[in-house]
């Protein structure tokens, strides 16, 4: 993997030496880093299909063939959300200085978090991905940056359409949260694969991959925390890693930061993508079924104008389960209405499926799809590996599922700690001016007794500068 690291470094820095600086999600394919990895495979794949038909043997094909093979579901490492000064800072801000917008954060993603952490799993990712969202946008879906980054994922128009999101004036699927999360695992993915370390490709997430590979060139480390204390990175970025540490470290544990979050019922019911033609009116989609026409609105805000998008000849809606089937056996007798616009026609089949070619496996499939070999076969209701010549696979997600959500309070911490048979976690705390030990406990959700003893506090008094434990 160092080799192969490098080689891409070494190509891609001189593909990119006379490059003018442009914003970091807008650049064009053949010169990103999935890019120059595409290069770098087809060229190596190109290599062993020639020795492959000058070998004789199938034990000497299959060695080669496993050499080129891209293990797509190899396990990545999980995310560290160890604290320091920098994450502490922001887990303040969150706890404390932007408390009540950070609590809408979260209640406001709960009704996304099942399907987004299912998405990001199924595609061999850590689930406290959710967060990245969370902070990137706080899961608005018509969200919209300054620099024109758009959605709960907040991709650039280059990006978004690199990983299969359509966006003109009709349709913007960066406001899909089910579309959008799909396309920011491919993109996550393979910032890992390239980086090797999730601070490193989550700051590439932020500020871009040329940025960060530039970093590490000067620096000569990939060590994040040693690019940030040269602050080889911009101010943004170093910040962005901490943020999202403390958003991990907060959204998983409110109640020991003093939060109360609130979980909304679900927002959302189990949604079923319904393909029907296109362009058609989303107002006669609503009759047909018995809905408000803002209701199918809300469960598709990346369609704008009321209509779907004209560039293809069918496209899918996303149904309540109920009305889903109402509409499927009637989809095709819906009336497409005239558009007087000039766009580009793009293949619905291609958009949503694969047909199975001779020679074509899950493996490769995933490689080409960008995705895992797991969600292939989960979003394909796949048991088995095996495929056969023209069978017809879904190449995204065509279902969105959630369960009620409902609070449940814990009684105790002690009684949580000997039912799961763990112990306490102990986290680390460095006490600021005017904190006292009944504001740490109110903070972190413990007595202040639990925290005399981890500290064999005798008095009540504690001071600024020190570092006490918090069983949390």
């Amino acid at each position: 993997m160092k080799i192969v690291l490098s080689i891409v470094l070494f190509l891609f820095l001189f593909s990119c030496a006379h490059k003018d600086r442009s914003n970091p999600q807008e650049r064009n394919v053949s010169e990103s880093i999935p890019g120059v990895i595409n290069n770098f495979l087809t060229e190596k794949e190109n290599r062993v299909q020639k020795q492959d038909a000058a070998s004789s043997t199938e034990v000497s094909q299959v060695e080669m063939k496993a050499e080129l093979q891209l293990d797509v579901d190899k396990t990545i490492q999980k995310i560290d959300v160890g604290s320091n000064a920098q994450v502490e800072d922001w887990i303040d801000f969150f706890a404390r200085r932007d408390r009540e917008r950070f609590i809408r954060m979260l209640e406001r993603g709960s009704a996304y978090k099942e399907v987004v952490q299912n998405i990001l799993i199924e595609n061999g990712l850590p689930k406290e991905l959710f967060y990245l969202a969370l902070i990137e946008s706080g899961f608005v879906t018509h969200a919209k940056s300054r620099a024109r980054a758009v959605g709960v994922w907040q991709f650039m128009q280059g990006t978004s359409k690199r990983y299969g999101l359509s966006t003109n004036g009709h349709v913007d699927e960066r406001r899909d949260p089910i579309r959008a999360t799909e396309a920011a695992a491919k993109y996550l993915r393979e910032l890992y694969e390239v980086f090797q370390s999730w601070d490193l490709a989550l700051a590439a997430y932020n500020c871009g991959e040329h940025r960060v590979l530039g970093a590490v060139m000067r620096g000569g480390t990939r060590d994040f925390w040693k690019l940030y204390e040269k602050g080889l990175l911009p101010k943004e970025t170093r910040n962005y890693v901490p943020k999202f540490r403390a958003a991990v470290l907060v959204g998983e544990n409110p109640g020991q930061y003093g939060i109360d979050v609130k979980v909304p019922m679900v927002i959302y019911p189990d949604l079923e993508a319904v393909e029907v033609p296109s362009p058609v009116s989303l107002a006669e989609v609503a009759r047909r079924v018995g809905m408000d026409v803002e209701d199918i609105k809300k469960y598709n805000p990346h369609l704008s104008g009321g209509i779907t998008p004209p560039q293809y000849d069918r496209y899918e809606v996303w149904l309540p389960t109920s009305q889903a089937k109402i509409l499927t056996p009637q989809a095709d007798t819906i009336p497409k209405i005239k558009v007087i616009t000039k766009v580009k026609r793009e293949n619905f089949e291609e958009k949503y499926y694969h047909h199975v070619r001779t020679g074509d496996n899950l493996s490769t499939l995933a490689r080409r799809y960008k995705q895992s070999v797991s969600h292939l076969k989960s979003i394909n209701n796949l048991s088995s590996n095996r495929l056969y010549v023209g069978q017809k696979l879904r190449i995204s997600v065509k279902s969105y599922h959630v369960n009620t959500v409902a609070s449940q309070k814990v009684t105790s911490k002690k009684t949580r700690h000997i039912a799961s048979g763990t112990r306490p976690r102990i986290y680390l705390h460095k006490v600021k001016r005017g904190e006292t030990l009944h504001a740490l406990a109110r903070r972190f959700g413990v007595t202040v007794k639990t925290i005399k003893d981890a500290n064999r506090i005798a008095r009540g008094q504690i001071f600024a500068g020190q570092t006490v434990k918090i069983p949390l």
